[in-house]
């Protein structure tokens, strides 16, 4: 009887089964999620035969639930997602048959019947999935059981949107043509399902409220301590919906909604590169330090919306009116046909050069990858993704760089891939309009459009919180005369990493209540980002209801170091002996104040290098003080750091960089320290200094060595005592995740860590990331908070 039955589950879901999840299935022993949810397939597949008129839709339900039961990186917490998913889609089957058959309404199953219904409208596609017979049953069934239910008041998509009415006419489109978007490369990090959900999220805001956003795609990771063996691990959009919408399921499988939700981070509270300083203490680092940071009504923001692989007029639709889209493509690989380059500046002889590669199937003997997530974000109708044969091709944003992607309409006929597309709707009133003066120029519009041959042209952003670095901050915050009068009241307050600096900005109003401007005092505010808290309320003109709300937006001040690529990449580089670390930062312009770390030894060399995309405005670079220069993209300072490294010590600099004017585009510390070679035993920590939710104070996070010898000048690292009189004292957390008291000088009175402190909270659990093979990052990090009364 159990032959049999191993017998019947191969023949029913071998649909999906790839050689790598086939032999880790035959290595991992089945948890009793994965067989209920075997069981919940054998259920459905029972019920297509008793319900013939939706036999294909519910052929789609089963390739989608085969796609995830055999993949390798799909956990339990997957499994019980769908079991709730499938019962949901189950129950709509029964009962909504049971009701057509009660009103003896329903459409006859067109494969017994040649003449298709006026009624239903339904023409034959090749390049739609079979369709679904009962276009009212499909309608009910495909309402995602994720939507958080809210009163009707509450929801206002329509109000804000028209997406029947959207124009998706032409062959071409872009979202990077029309806003300013950025691209952060994932690296080592296993987060492309973060990158591509935070992607969908940036857009539909951005699409919303014309300002660009930059989420923290670590923020999403961390959300998920509560199941997660590791921090940078695989995921999926089902797990930002539990982030974003207040969803969490027990260990049962059955589902209720969270009291608040999870929420998102900005990438400038914690950015990606973040990661490096957390281990097996995720959840105190998550409890202690980050949570009171999300944004936790994005419920009222967004909901999630899906659409089936086939439905390319709808996904279009979402694309020009909604933001981009979020979907998985597995067993594929890619291929780069050629680069395009092109000089959009002949005085400076800028460029841009970008790579043009197809996401393709595996058979064409290309690399290979295994279960990534890209972001939709337009569509081009004349461009043929190799392997296939007909025209038409999604326009991708990977999470690698910044080149053009394309993926095939079609592409779930080559792949072994889910057949569902995700993103989000926006939902509340857009009662918030900003303007701006300032504008950014996108210099590589049009970039991805084949009928063009690639050509680039200029042309103005609309985003309208982005601003250029020397130039100010200036915006309004005006009230739309089509959801209010005016705002009852408004307060607006701006930080940076948790430190309040509203202090640095003028704000007025225009005395009327509709109209708030927000500036800097200076013009030499530091570039990165900000978070602006505005906290509203007003009388709604449709439901005249008092609303009161906190929304939570950026600003940005930019520099032209990395202008079309949208982001630039820093990198310090240590020298090569081994078991000393590379210190790789990742750096965004949605950083603000970042120091970057170089560990120079003595007797071997170790370098700068400036990182930038081809097309960008900087051409050299230089330590403030120090004479001599050094190109971008050229290796810079090398005899001069090895000079400095001959003794121990820790030297802090500026580094600019320069456009060929000789004028500053943005400016950066880097912290050198200099290590005397075979002297003691140096360990390499990474210290989250978290402000203990006091705004008066910044975040930080610092890489330091430490050595072993006790009369080494880094030995022994000192906090400075913070001049509030409601301090208490500093605490950290150890590998074990207890709270302890930080040692104290009573000579110096200040607070300390030493080599002994670090080498005693050594973390033997690893996170996915290593570096060199020889360091890993996350071995020694501590958690550091301040306690006030």
């Amino acid at each position: 009887m159990k032959k049999k039955t191993k017998i019947l589950f191969i023949s029913t879901l071998s649909l999906a089964f790839t050689t790598a999840s086939f032999l880790m299935s035959c290595k991992t022993e089945i948890s009793n999620a994965k067989k209920n949810l075997i069981a919940k397939i054998n259920e459905l597949e029972a019920l297509k035969s008793r319900h013939e008129s939706v036999s294909s839709l519910i052929e789609e339900k089963l390739k989608y639930a085969n796609n995830i039961l055999n993949n390798f990186e799909a956990r339990d917490s997957d499994f019980l997602t769908l079991i709730n998913d499938l019962d949901d889609f189950m129950k709509k089957i029964v009962n909504g048959q049971n009701k057509q058959n009660e009103k003896q309404d329903f459409i006859p199953n067109q494969k017994e019947s040649n003449q298709t219904p006026d009624d239903s409208k339904v023409k034959k596609d090749d390049n739609k999935l079979n369709q679904p017979e009962d276009q009212n049953l499909e309608k009910q069934i495909q309402s995602n059981p994720n939507d958080v239910k809210f009163e009707k008041h509450e929801d206002h998509i329509e109000r804000n949107t028209n997406l029947e009415k959207a124009d998706i006419s032409a062959p071409y489109y872009s979202i990077k043509d029309e806003y300013l978007m950025s691209y952060n490369n994932q690296a080592n990090f296993n987060l492309c399902w973060a990158f591509s959900s935070t992607k969908a999220l940036e857009t539909t805001l951005m699409k919303h409220q014309n300002e660009l956003y930059k989420i923290s795609e670590a923020g999403l990771d961390m959300q998920r301590y509560q199941y997660s063996e590791k921090v940078g691990a695989g995921g999926r959009f089902i797990e930002t919906t539990w982030a974003l919408l207040g969803r969490a399921y027990n260990s049962d499988g059955s589902r209720k909604k969270l009291e608040s939700v999870n929420g998102f981070l900005l990438e400038n509270d914690f950015p990606t590169h973040a990661l490096y300083h957390i281990n097996e203490n995720r959840k105190v680092y998550y409890e202690k330090f980050l949570k009171s940071r999300y944004i936790t009504n994005s419920h009222y923001l967004v909901k999630q919306k899906r659409y089936i692989a086939n439905e390319i007029e709808q996904i279009k639709k979402h694309l020009k009116t909604q933001g981009s889209l979020y979907v998985g493509v597995g067993d594929f690989g890619w291929l780069q046909h050629n680069t395009h380059t092109q000089k959009i500046n002949e005085q400076k002889q800028t460029k841009i050069e970008k790579k043009i590669s197809d996401i393709t199937k595996m058979s064409l003997g290309v690399p290979v990858k295994y279960d990534h997530a890209v972001a939709i974000i337009g569509w081009d109708d004349n461009y043929t993704v190799t392997g296939t044969n007909k025209k038409g091709a999604w326009i991708i944003m990977n999470s690698w760089n910044n080149d053009i992607w394309y993926l095939s309409y079609d592409f779930y006929k080559h792949m072994n891939t889910d057949y569902a597309i995700h993103g989000f709707v926006y939902r509340k009133p857009k009662v918030l309009i900003s303007h701006s003066d300032q504008k950014i120029t996108i210099t590589d519009a049009g970039a991805a459009d084949s009928a063009n041959n690639f050509q680039y042209h200029t042309k103005e952003s609309k985003t309208t919180n982005v601003f250029e670095y020397k130039k100010g901050v200036d915006i309004k915050y005006s009230v739309n005369k089509e959801i209010a009068n005016n705002f009852l009241k408004m307060n607006i307050k701006i930080y940076n990493q948790g430190k309040d600096i509203t202090e640095q900005f003028e704000i007025n109003g225009d005395g009327n209540q509709t109209t708030y401007q927000v500036k800097s005092k200076s013009k030499d505010i530091a570039h990165g980002s900000y978070r602006v808290v505005l906290e509203y309320e007003y009388i709604d003109k449709e439901t005249q209801k008092t609303v009161s709300f906190t929304e939570n937006r950026q600003l940005f001040v930019w520099t032209g170091a990395g202008r079309v690529l949208q982001s630039t990449s820093y990198d310090i580089y240590s020298n090569s002996k081994k078991n000393y670390p590379l210190t790789k930062r990742f750096y965004s312009f949605a950083h603000t104040d970042e120091e970057f770390t170089v560990y120079n030894i003595a007797g071997y060399r170790s370098w700068i290098n400036y990182s930038y995309g081809p097309e960008t405005k900087a051409h050299y670079f230089k330590i403030e003080g120090e004479n001599g220069t050094s190109e971008i993209n050229a290796n810079g300072f090398t005899k001069y750091l090895k000079e400095l490294s001959e003794n121990e010590g820790e030297k802090l600099y500026t580094l600019k960089v320069y456009d060929q004017a000789n004028n500053v585009l943005e400016e950066n510390k880097l912290r050198m320290f200099m290590l005397k070679d075979g002297y003691g035993t140096n360990l390499f920590s990474l210290l989250t200094i978290t402000n203990g939710n006091n705004t008066k104070y910044k975040n930080q996070y610092i890489n330091r060595p430490f050595n072993s010898e006790s009369n080494s000048k880094f030995f022994k690292y000192e906090l400075e005592t913070l001049d509030d009189p409601k301090f208490i004292k500093y605490v950290y957390y150890d590998k074990n995740g207890n709270k302890k008291d930080l040692p104290k000088d009573t000579k110096t009175n200040k607070y300390y860590i030493d080599y002994k402190l670090v080498a005693e909270n050594k973390h033997e659990a690893k996170n996915d990331y290593q570096t060199d093979n020889n360091i890993d990052y996350y071995q020694y990090s501590l958690l550091i908070i301040p306690e006030f009364k």
